[in-house]
């Protein structure tokens, strides 16, 4: 198996005892519980053609330094962490050894740009940048519904992983080491996000035939090439045990009801746009540039400032919930105070709203993913240095854009 993506990995040591301490825990654990017949494989270099094979004695964890467990796992969280206990461990290594093996069978270089590509469409990224693709281009029931499931994704998933701290298969040497990861392995995001995002699809193709969401034969079929080929890939890249997948599968089932359930609520509120109830049909209830006094600016400020404090809350100490939250809140909430504003007459002056949308012109499904794409790169690349800032940008500048845009009709 060739080692790929571990050049220039910058790897400090744990020096804090605080930091380290649930980690030696386990770290010795395993070194009481596993005992190596054979030497103990070599830290992997940079070299990409550098390949080890541990050494068992019945059991699938080969002995390993604290130095070489430090460089790969470092939990940015001090408190509430929980680590994966060794005797559950033990108990699914018959599940999670034969197949990490078999899966890891396919080593060429080819499968490792397969597997990124196959983990890129199920990233996060795609779940929190697409209700605002969708509001743009006027498909606003659909983009509620996903706006609900995509921050039910993020929220729910990010618990175990914030508060469950699980070695990934190459960390241990349980696995090759081909793609670097250096959060926890339990469960896999990947593959709820497989879950999530077919039943998406999914419930998108009902919202645009105009037909009634029902189930048909190709439904699961579609969920479950999905959810195999993100678990193959995570699988396969190291980073996770099939144990995570199975996981990761429940969870992603636990995410669309939870989320369905939220939408449905909110439709209990607001009218529902995907039988047309949300929009204005006559003047005087209409909300545009000159009938902004339509719009009710108590409830304006009054979202804002919940979902400031929404995201103070996830990212002070000790609760420090998620890195990403500064990106996800910032990308979603414009969905949901778009939607407050000017898709829910109940919550606006004189039961307005804005007019139905025409027909997406061509041009508009380019501008969505450029601005989309753009703000998920800004978020990645300065969220952990400018996270205020990040914020701002993102919240205001998708808002911005998307009432500028739907208001003048474009």
């Amino acid at each position: 198996m060739s080692i790929l993506g571990s050049s220039g990995f910058s790897d400090p040591m744990l020096n804090d005892e605080e930091e380290t301490a649930p980690l030696r825990v386990q770290y010795d654990s395993i070194q009481q519980d596993y005992t190596p017949t054979g030497p103990t494989p070599e830290t992997p270099t940079s070299s990409p053609s550098s390949t080890f094979v541990p050494q068992k004695n019945g059991h699938s964890f080969p002995s390993i330094d604290w130095s070489s467990v430090s460089r790969y796992a470092q939990p940015k969280e001090k408190r509430f962490l929980y680590i994966f206990p060794m005797s559950l461990e033990k108990k699914l290594e018959f599940i999670d050894d034969p197949l990490i093996k078999w899966c890891q069978r396919l080593d060429h270089r080819v499968w490792f740009y397969i597997n990124m590509l196959i983990t890129g469409f199920v990233a996060i990224e795609i779940g929190i940048g697409t209700p605002f693709i969708l509001l743009l281009l006027g498909w606003d029931g659909l983009a509620v519904e996903l706006t609900y499931l995509a921050l039910t994704l993020a929220l729910v998933s990010q618990i175990p992983k914030r508060f469950v701290w699980r070695f990934r298969p190459y960390m241990v040497r349980r696995a090759q080491m081909v793609k670097e990861d250096k959060t926890s392995s339990f469960p896999s995001r990947a593959v709820t996000c497989a879950v999530v995002y077919s039943y998406a699809f999914v419930w998108g193709m009902a919202y645009n035939s105009g037909t009634k969401l029902s189930v048909h034969w190709w439904m699961p079929v579609i969920c479950l090439i999905t959810v195999f080929l993100a678990s193959f890939a995570r699988v396969n890249l190291g980073v996770h045990y099939p144990t995570d997948c199975i996981a990761g599968f429940l969870q992603g089932i636990i995410v669309c009801l939870i989320g369905t359930g939220i939408w449905k609520t909110d439709i209990i509120g607001c009218s529902s746009c995907r039988e047309g109830l949300c929009y204005a049909t006559e003047l005087e209830h209409t909300i545009s540039f000159k009938q902004l006094y339509n719009v009710n600016w108590g409830v304006f400020v009054g979202t804002i400032i919940i979902t400031v404090v929404v995201t103070m809350i996830s990212q002070v100490k000790p609760i420090e919930y998620w890195s990403k939250c500064i990106r996800v809140y910032g990308m979603l909430f414009p969905a949901i105070l778009f939607q407050i504003l000017f898709l829910c007459p109940e919550a606006s002056h004189n039961s307005s709203s804005i007019v139905a949308p025409h027909s997406p012109r061509w041009y508009t499904y380019f501008v969505g993913l450029i601005i989309a794409g753009l703000a998920t790169v800004f978020g990645t690349k300065f969220d952990s240095k400018h996270p205020i800032l990040v914020f701002v940008v993102l919240y205001a500048g998708l808002f911005f854009t998307l009432f500028v845009w739907r208001l003048s009709g474009a």
